[in-house]
């Protein structure tokens, strides 16, 4: 089996923690906590394995942006009432903010919803680019400032992982992060990765 049809299998077999307005019985109307707190948003983990390699594909946002300035992100964003589902929230956004149309991802799964602290519920859903898509990538000049391709390798191996001191609204704080060529994947991001790399390691060592 490829590294490619593995990580599709085990995306395929996890059972992710819902809690919007997709999870079973919630209805269309329905947010994470139930009273309006948090905007429903969703992102997408793209693979792209064209050089050779599984890596994944991150953006640091401009500081033209409404939230999350200069931080490392996935592509992604807040659902407009036009999208039918939070697939395809991730998909639309994945298309504005990287140039990658959605007719090029096949998505694999989905994770674990997550909340954050600027008021969103995020969706993460994972896809890989299809190999046959010529690119290039095309980042949107006022939401991102560069694009980071991170080796899958590199992002399951222990150097990657550390232990960082960031400033959130003034207040200094410790928490796991994803280090790669002197940048921080932490804050929602970092969670989800680690969500990612949990699913994605069942396998390999042989959890149900």
């Amino acid at each position: 089996m490829s590294e490619r049809e593995r990580l599709r299998a085990s995306l395929a077999a996890y059972r992710p923690r819902l809690s919007g307005w997709e999870a079973p019985g919630a209805g269309r109307g329905a947010t994470v906590a139930g009273d309006g707190r948090f905007l429903p948003a969703a992102v997408l983990l793209l693979l792209d394995a064209r050089a050779g390699e599984e890596r994944l594909i991150f953006q640091q946002r401009t500081t033209l942006v409404e939230d999350h300035k200069g931080q490392v992100s996935l592509p992604g964003g807040r659902r407009e009432e036009t999208d039918g589902s939070l697939r395809e929230t991730a998909l639309r956004e994945t298309a504005e903010e990287i140039g990658v149309p959605p007719g090029a991802v096949e998505v694999f799964g989905r994770l674990d919803d997550i909340t954050t602290g600027t008021g969103y519920a995020v969706s993460p859903f994972v896809g890989a680019l299809d190999p046959a898509w010529p690119g290039p990538f095309r980042p949107h000049p006022g939401e991102v400032e560069r694009l980071l391709e991170v080796p899958l390798s590199h992002l399951r191996g222990h150097r990657s992982r550390v232990r960082a001191s960031v400033i959130v609204r003034g207040l200094t704080r410790s928490e796991d992060a994803f280090l790669f060529e002197r940048t921080l994947i932490w804050g929602a991001t970092g969670r989800i990765l680690h969500n990612f790399l949990a699913v994605i390691g069942r396998e390999e060592n042989g959890s149900p």
